[in-house]
């Protein structure tokens, strides 16, 4: 759920036999918690926005076109996504940090992992 509503979280769905082998062999799900009400009530409003309009995702793409068309440009390497999460491959982990702090002060939230 942290990529499609922004919120931390996840579930599975399948059939009762997965999901009972999933509980009892996954490890992730060993030390998991349950969704906490105010991460439903999130995705809950993130649901209904995006019922009432389109127009949101398609400003989304839109940016994330051009995001990844101006860091070509400049000569990063973006990979091959085919999704809105765009990696910026630094090949170093000192200069990832850097570049994650930089992003932060022009108010973008870009992890370095």
């Amino acid at each position: 759920m942290s990529k499609a509503f922004g919120v931390v979280g996840g579930y599975v769905a399948g059939s009762k036999s997965l999901i009972e082998y999933l509980r009892q062999m996954a490890r992730p799900f060993l030390f998991s918690s349950a969704v906490t009400p105010p991460d439903v009530a999130a995705c809950i409003a993130a649901v209904k926005v995006l019922e009432a309009s389109d127009e949101l995702v398609k400003q989304l793409w839109e940016n994330t076109r051009y995001f990844k068309e101006r860091m070509k440009s400049l000569g990063f390497d973006v990979g091959h996504s085919e999704t809105p999460i765009t990696p910026v491959m630094l090949g170093d982990e000192k200069l990832a940090r850097a570049f994650s702090g930089r992003a932060f002060e022009e108010k973008v939230f870009a992890q370095a992992i």
